[in-house]
This record gives C-alpha cells, sequence and structure tokens, in this order.
C-alpha cells in the first residue's frame, strides 16, 4: 500500500477550552503492532459533532490539522497529531468516547495448523483482518459506509476494507488501455499476456493508452489506497482505439476475441490451483466501461462463456438518460451499472431501466490519469461507477477464493448492497432497481467474525495466497454458500444445454465487424450538453428540474409467495391478460407455478436466457413478420430443463392490443425490432416479474422462473412450463 508523505506537524494550540472532562477519554494501542506515528483515530459518543468537538477543544483540526479526515461511520475522525493535543486536549474532552493510535499489521496465516480441530469448531473466530487507509476520496466513504451517510460528503476521506483486498484477483480492464507504469498501481498492472501490442484492435497497436479513459477505469477498480480492491492484479487489454474519423471505435469479433481469451487464461490458472491449492490465484473479475452493437450475440455469447467458467463482467449503463438499450448491459450475466452523485442522487445522464443492477459513484469521480503532470483527473459518467464495482466484487472473490462461481460472486454483491437510498430515479417508463453498492465490512447487522454479509466464517483474511474455496480451515467449517438465494444472478445451467468452446467459437473471422462507439461507448458528456467546464474536466450537476423523483421500491414482502403472483409487485396476484382496448406496453403477468394452486414447474433462469437469445436470432435472420393476417409462428421448445424434468416452451403472437398507440409499429417485424429489444420483451420482462427468491413457498434456487404472458411491441410474448 503506498502512503502520503506528510509534512511535519505543526503542534496545535487551543484558543479556548470549555467543559473538560474530569478523566481523560480511554486511549487504545496494540503493543504487538507496528504503530504509525502521531496517527489517531477519535470516535464521538453519540449524537456529538465535528462543529461541538472544535469549540470544545479551541481547534478547527479540518483547517489546521495536517492531515485529517472524517469517519462518518464511526462519527469520528483520523488526524495526524502531536502528543500534546491527542492527551491534554482531545481525550478531556466531554464529547470523545476514545482515541485509538493507528497501527499496521503484518499479514500472516492466522490459523495454527499445529492445534487440534475439536477445539475451535464451537468458536466464533475472526480469520479476517481489516485495514485502515487514510487517504481516499468521497466514494470510498460511501461505499464502505453500511448505511447512508450524511451529506455533504467531503472530498478527502479515509475507509477501512479488508486487509490484501483483491489479493490473487485478476481484474482485467477491456479499454482503452491501461498506463501500467502509473506509481499508483505499484507495480501490479501489466498488459495482457505480456505483450506491448494489442491483438484486438485492427491493425494491432501499442497496448498504451493514449486517451486516459482505461487508467481512470482502472485506477477506480484496483489503484493504491483509493480503488475498491489495491491489491489486486489490473491486466490491461486494450480493445479501442481511434478510428479514422477520430472516433473512438471497437470490433465485435476484437471484444469477443478478448474474452475468449481472457476465459482461457482464467481456465489455465484454475487448472494450476486445482494441481497446488497454494497457487496464489483467487479468481477473475472482467470491466467492460463501454457498450456497443451486437446484432448476432457473439459478445453475448463471450460474456455467457466467461460467466460459465467463473467470471462476472461489470458494464457500464451508459450515459444518454434513456431506458438503457445497450446490448452488454441487458445481458443476463453482466452487472449493469447507473451512477449516482456524492448526494446519493442518480446522475442526470446516466442511463435506467429494468437492466440496471446497481447504482454506484460516478459524477465528478477522481481518479488515475496519463498526463506526465499530474498522477489524477476527474471524469463523470456510468465509465466511472462500473469499475468502482466491480473493485468491490473483487473484495469478495479475493476472500474467498471463488475462482469458479460467478453467481456466487454476485450474490455477495446483492447480499451487501444498500436498499433504498438512491433519490431522483428516473423510472417512470420501467422500474429501475433502487440498489447502492457496498463492500459490506461496516455493514451494521453483521457478525463481526466475517468481513460483509454471508461471508463464510473460518477463511482466512482476503482468502490470503493460501485460503481454501469450499474447504475446512483448521477444523472451522464454511457455511454452506452453494444454496445463497438471489434474484439478480442465473443459477448454473443444466448440463443439457452445455456446448464446447468449439461450437462457441470456430474460427475467427478476417473480416471485423467495426462498430463506432460514440454514442454507445459511454462516451464523456461534451461540451454540448453543457456538462463539461472551460478546463476539458467532466462534471456535472444535478438538475432537480428536470428529474422527477420517485418513491424507494418497497421491501420484500415477509410474507411467503406462491402460485400466481407477480413478484415485482411484492406477490400481488395476477392473471394471464384478456383482449385490452389499451394499446401499447402491458406488465408481465405470471402463471400458476407453485404452492397449493400451481400446476406449472418452474424453469432456469440461464437457460430461459439462452433459449430467448437463441429464439430471437432466429427470428431475426429469419426474416419473420408477424401481421394481423399473420399471427402465429413455430414455437421454440426444449424438453427436460424444467423442474423435475419438465419442458419450457417459448413463442410470440400478433397482438394488435400491444401496438404503441402513437401508430408507431404496426407489425411485428423481428428484424426491425432487434436483437436487444427482442430479448428484452422474450426475457428480461419475466426476468423483472416472474422470478421467485427466497421468500417463496417452495423455493429451489435451481429453478426460480415462472412463466407468463408479456404484451409489447404489437407482441404477445410467451414463456410456459409443462409437466
Amino acid at each position: 500500500m503506498k502512503l502520503l508523505t506528510t509534512v511535519a506537524f505543526l503542534t496545535l494550540r487551543a484558543s479556548a477550552l470549555v467543559a473538560r472532562a474530569k478523566n481523560p477519554a480511554p486511549y487504545h494501542k496494540l503493543d504487538d503492532a507496528i504503530l504509525l506515528k502521531d496517527q489517531y483515530i477519535v470516535q464521538f459518543q453519540d449524537g456529538y459533532t465535528l462543529e461541538e468537538h472544535f469549540e470544545t477543544i479551541g481547534i478547527d483540526l479540518s483547517k489546521n490539522a495536517t492531515s485529517f479526515y472524517p469517519i462518518e461511520v464511526l462519527n469520528g475522525y483520523q488526524a495526524e497529531l502531536d502528543y500534546h493535543t491527542i492527551h491534554e486536549l482531545i481525550r478531556y474532552d466531554p464529547g470523545v468516547r476514545s482515541v485509538e493510535h493507528d497501527s499496521c499489521h503484518e499479514i500472516e496465516d492466522a490459523i495454527n495448523h499445529d492445534q487440534e480441530p475439536n477445539k475451535m469448531e464451537s468458536e466464533i473466530r475472526r480469520r479476517w483482518i481489516d485495514q485502515f487507509i487514510m487517504f481516499g476520496f468521497w466514494y470510498n466513504s460511501m461505499t464502505t459506509a453500511g448505511v447512508k451517510l450524511k451529506t455533504p460528503i467531503p472530498d478527502s476521506s479515509s475507509r477501512t476494507i479488508i486487509g490484501g483486498a483483491g489479493l490473487g484477483v485478476d481484474i482485467y480492464i477491456l479499454d482503452s488501455g491501461v498506463k501500467i507504469n502509473h506509481p499508483y498501481f505499484s507495480g501490479r498492472a501489466t498488459n495482457f499476456n505480456g505483450k506491448d501490442t494489442t491483438p484486438y484492435t485492427t491493425p494491432p497497436i501499442t497496448a498504451d493508452d493514449l486517451q486516459g479513459h482505461g487508467t481512470h477505469v482502472a485506477g477506480l477498480a484496483g489503484g493504491d489506497s483509493f480503488g475498491g480492491s489495491p491489491s489486486a492484479n489490473i491486466i490491461n487489454v486494450k480493445t479501442h482505439w481511434l478510428g479514422d474519423n477520430k472516433k473512438n471505435v471497437a470490433s465485435v469479433a476484437g471484444v469477443a476475441r478478448a474474452i475468449s481469451d481472457v476465459v482461457a487464461a482464467h481456465n489455465t490458472k484454475k487448472a494450476q490451483r486445482a494441481q497446488s491449492p497454494y497457487f496464489g490465484f483467487a479468481g477473475s473479475i472482467i470491466n467492460m466501461s463501454f457498450n456497443l452493437r451486437d446484432p448476432q450475440g457473439t459478445i453475448a455469447a463471450a460474456i455467457t462463456a466467461a460467466f460459465d467458467a467463473g467470471i462476472v463482467a461489470t458494464v457500464s449503463a451508459g450515459n444518454q438518460g434513456i431506458n438503457s438499450q445497450g446490448s452488454l448491459c441487458n445481458h443476463a450475466d453482466t452487472v449493469c451499472v447507473a451512477a449516482t452523485d456524492n448526494q446519493y442522487q442518480a446522475y442526470k445522464w446516466s442511463n435506467y431501466g429494468r437492466s440496471i443492477k446497481i447504482w454506484a459513484p460516478g459524477v465528478s469521480v477522481e481518479s488515475l490519469s496519463i498526463s506526465s503532470t499530474s498522477p489524477f483527473t476527474i471524469k463523470s459518467g456510468t465509465s466511472m461507477a462500473a469499475p468502482i464495482v466491480c473493485g468491490i466484487m473483487a473484495n469478495f472473490i479475493g476472500h474467498e477464493k471463488i475462482y469458479d462461481d460467478a453467481k456466487l460472486v454476485v450474490a455477495r454483491l446483492t447480499a451487501n448492497q444498500l436498499n433504498g437510498v438512491v433519490e431522483l430515479i428516473n423510472d417512470s417508463a420501467w422500474p429501475t432497481v433502487n440498489a447502492f453498492v457496498d463492500c459490506g465490512i461496516n455493514n451494521p447487522t453483521k457478525s463481526p467474525a466475517v468481513p460483509y454479509m454471508n461471508a463464510p466464517q473460518g477463511v482466512e483474511w482476503g482468502g490470503g495466497l493460501f485460503g481454501f474455496h469450499g474447504k475446512e480451515v483448521a477444523g472451522v467449517k464454511e457455511a454452506d454458500v452453494s444454496a445463497a438465494p438471489t434474484t439478480t444472478s442465473a443459477p448454473s445451467a443444466a448440463a443439457s444445454v452445455n456446448v464446447t468452446a468449439s461450437e462457441l467459437w470456430g474460427p475467427y473471422s478476417t473480416s471485423s465487424n467495426l462498430v463506432s462507439l460514440t454514442g454507445s461507448v459511454d462516451p464523456e458528456p461534451t461540451a454540448a450538453d453543457g456538462s463539461i467546464g472551460d478546463d476539458g474536466i467532466a462534471w456535472d450537476d444535478v438538475d432537480n428540474s428536470t428529474i422527477t423523483s420517485s418513491p424507494p421500491s418497497s421491501a420484500p414482502t415477509a410474507t411467503p409467495c406462491f402460485g400466481n403472483q407477480v413478484q415485482a409487485s411484492g406477490c400481488i396476484a395476477g392473471e394471464l391478460p384478456s383482449s385490452s382496448p389499451d394499446s401499447g406496453t402491458k406488465p408481465p403477468a405470471c402463471e400458476k407455478a407453485d404452492g397449493a394452486a400451481g400446476s406449472k414447474p418452474r424453469m432456469n433462469t440461464t437457460i430461459a436466457a439462452k433459449a430467448a437469445s437463441d429464439y430471437c436470432n432466429v427470428l431475426i435472420s429469419g426474416k419473420i413478420v408477424l401481421t394481423a393476417s399473420d399471427t402465429t409462428i413455430k414455437p421454440y421448445m426444449q424438453t427436460g430443463v424444467a423442474e423435475n424434468k419438465g419442458s419450457m416452451t417459448l413463442t410470440v403472437m400478433f397482438d394488435v392490443d400491444a401496438c404503441p398507440s402513437d401508430g408507431s409499429m404496426t407489425t411485428l417485424d423481428f428484424a426491425k425490432l432487434g436483437l436487444n429489444e427482442c430479448f428484452q420483451d422474450m426475457y428480461t420482462a419475466f426476468s423483472l416479474s416472474c422470478v421467485q427468491d427466497s421468500t417463496w413457498t417452495n423455493y429451489n434456487p435451481d429453478f426460480t422462473l415462472e412463466g407468463g404472458a408479456f404484451e409489447s411491441d404489437c407482441g404477445l410474448w410467451l414463456i410456459t412450463s409443462d409437466s
């Protein structure tokens, strides 16, 4: 970890003292630790404020201390202070609860392997070590607090994270390149496969970052001190370049190849770890702060392969201020991230909608620069929000060594998110999840024995280089995490739909499909929309006059759900729609799939998502058009893939009542509709409304999707199941 150099501390003198306590507040230090000279953590009594503290001791430390960082979650601060100030002034403030001398710890194996296992099985022991970092930015506070902080949040901040956060994790940055020799990577950043030239551009060019976007993104995921996982490996996978028109471009083949090669590298390391559990590989994660069209589902297939191998991909929602339409964002296996500012308010240019999985800071975010004169720069956009989530997910991967279960990684993200804290979400057209990213370390409801919610006990700090995923550690059994319920990620696909690598990839095409990313690659806000200042720094202020406030989504019901009910509405009974005079899109309705009244087997979400993608590709390539006189098509059926070996059927029928009321669409032309919209209608609507979670009767984590019907885009879209 890199620490900032500070100048000599000037002795602070009190101008006035009031209400001096008779006895000093407790002072704590660890005798077996390395104490940091003149570094202290001060914690207040409940309800006590910094302003009251400064008045009592007669000094405004935020202006006079060499380093001063509020810690709101502790209701206190960290500062560099001399002996007299800490022991003669601060400890005698009645509002001070305690003073702790800051310290650092040598990280080593905490398990005594000579101890008999049965002496530890009944004990709840803390198998992780936290790390206090004095240097950070406002978004570090927001994503580690465990609660919604009071605003405004100071620009400079400190935080507590897992010791060695992200150690052994490979974070693959697919972007414009990464300045791997940046001092704030401390040698942890490398070019993919050690190549100075990237093979994923046309023609191959230098792997260096010539635009600055990728370096900024990489810093947020894993930069020293302020990155989400400051001990992770940053791997530069350059996929973007400036085309002849000087616009940022990428090829579908280039991005798909990059993901494919990442999967291969990941699988190689998994095999090495299987041969030796002491091999220091914890897992992998991909960040893609861009979106591009993927009409044939090439990149989507690569993402699915990565997920099946155990790799999650975080992607950005886009910066157009609309319902997100990007192929990557809409993929069932990606974590699509929208952006907020430092007030927990939705960024006015952030896309929204049913594809969003989580929100993260993304406005005026400071991170690394490629400039030779300044190591930092400020950017805004969902491009910044995605790597913040990526870095936090790398925490979970590193701690538990989750190298083969992408579903579990997403489950950890969901279990630790803050619900209902994002404000001003523009979700009038489509419901948008109200969940804000958090690493979980300060979650007030978690056990002190674990670093975040649902983390198994008995796992070494950060997983360590020698942690054991899915095994006992010195007789302390891990919690059963194989069936951790989640509604934001899909269960593992059944064996009947597994495909080989050759079936997925085959020979690469020599003619890459170049796609301009302008307008779809999370472009930074431009001067045209008034969101860039004269200095060229991207910034934005939330305009309350243009965003409609919406209340937080309702909390999940405690009453078990069953039968013909709609999940998104909190276990509200639904019925299959009948003909209606109302035109346009209508909410999905779910068939009876559980409980006493249930008659239909439930389905696996991963299999359903793949089937929907395959079916849409067939309808598009076949140039199918449904009209009032040609209303039906051959359904798509798979047998043996639903609950109790039942069948799953997908089909679409022309529905005039589902056509837009403005007359803009009178037929269902699948080629014109496109893969993104077809997939949303065929699958995404059901995955939001007709999916069951652990509150449902007879919950089965492998089969969580009910069938149902959805009216939209001149079609009645159906997913049904039969025993």
